[in-house]
């Protein structure tokens, strides 16, 4: 695949510098649920169904609870995690009301992507390789499913009635470390063109869905310091691109078109993973998984209000260009 890349020949830092801007307010973190970091309720993915009951995975148990809105947690799901230390990685519901999951149970007969019936009841729809870590999901035409692989630096699609097969594969999707690989994660399909997180990259890639639904071209969308660890990924309807940056304990905010990289939320999270909007009372909230991964102590799901003002305002953040810009 023909990559397609310009450097940018201007970095900007603005801070506390009064100007009239549509500024972007976050409000404050809150926490909706709390786990046990000792028993090993470590939240990866996140989802949340149409009545507003959120959904999280349990990575190393396997499990996926369920967070009504009142409050109260309960198991909506056990799947198969096996002896081989694997994890319920990231989950999200299509348009059935189906909840899809990627368990890296790394067993042959359990590991690949599971689907999760309204009422709880879990069946394997796709076997992938123990050897691939199935990450996140997105839904694209005529019931399609792209996965993204973490260790293989791939995307590999499930069609209806065909084999799983790698879609994509290539240099801007892999991870940098030998010892513990982590490239592809957090994908987003968005008019025409599938968005792919890299985590040990920094960088979100653009990877052009041709006429007969092939990869295409692929590029570098945003590649910034700020995303550091990128993970979870979420477009808005603006066009604006959510992204939980791991490694800084952050969320940052990309522009439409991906020309700058803004951190909107720097305290009260712990190595977050997944995003997703709210409904019901956490309407006009992003939802955030504290992963909390590395030295485990306060795992949770958490909350912020997310807004817009058009008054003026003082700008209190590192704005910066992206390093990368991509010729359309």
């Amino acid at each position: 695949m023909r990559r397609v890349l310009i450097p940018a020949a201007v970095t900007a830092v603005l801070v506390a510098v009064p100007v009239a801007v549509a500024a972007h307010q976050v409000g404050p973190v809150e926490t909706i649920a709390e786990f046990d970091a000792a028993a090993g309720e470590l939240p990866e993915g996140v989802a949340v169904d149409r009545a507003g009951n959120r959904y999280v995975t349990l990575a190393p148990l396997g499990q996926i609870v369920k967070i009504d809105q009142k409050g109260r947690r309960s198991l909506f799901a056990q799947l198969p995690i096996g002896e081989s230390q694997g994890l319920a990685i990231g989950i999200r519901f299509d348009r059935s009301g189906n909840l899809w999951a990627a368990l890296a149970s790394f067993e042959e007969d359990t590991h690949g992507v599971w689907r999760i019936t309204p009422g709880g009841v879990p069946e394997r729809v796709a076997a992938l390789p123990p050897t691939t870590l199935p990450n996140a999901f997105a839904f694209g035409r005529k019931g399609r499913t792209y996965v993204s692989d973490s260790f293989g630096g791939a995307i590999w699609v499930l069609d209806a009635g065909e084999e799983p097969r790698i879609w994509a594969q290539d240099a801007l999707l892999e991870g940098v470390d030998p010892a513990f690989t982590i490239g592809a994660n957090g994908i987003e399909l968005r008019r025409g063109s599938l968005f792919v997180a890299n985590s040990q990259k920094n960088l979100v890639a653009r990877i052009m869905i041709d006429k007969k639904g092939e990869a295409g071209d692929i590029s570098t969308y945003v590649e910034d310091e700020q995303l550091a660890g990128v993970d979870g990924i979420l477009f808005d309807r603006r066009g604006r691109l959510y992204a939980a940056a791991n490694a800084r304990d952050a969320i940052a905010l990309i522009s439409r078109g991906g020309h700058r990289v803004r951190t909107v939320v720097d305290e009260g999270l712990a190595f977050p993973a997944s995003l997703e909007f709210g409904r019901g009372k956490d309407r006009g909230s992003l939802l955030i998984t504290n992963f909390d991964f590395v030295e485990p102590d306060e795992p949770a799901l958490v909350k912020v209000r997310i807004g817009r003002s058009r008054a003026a305002s003082r700008v209190h953040m590192r704005t910066s260009r992206t390093s990368r810009l991509v010729l359309k």
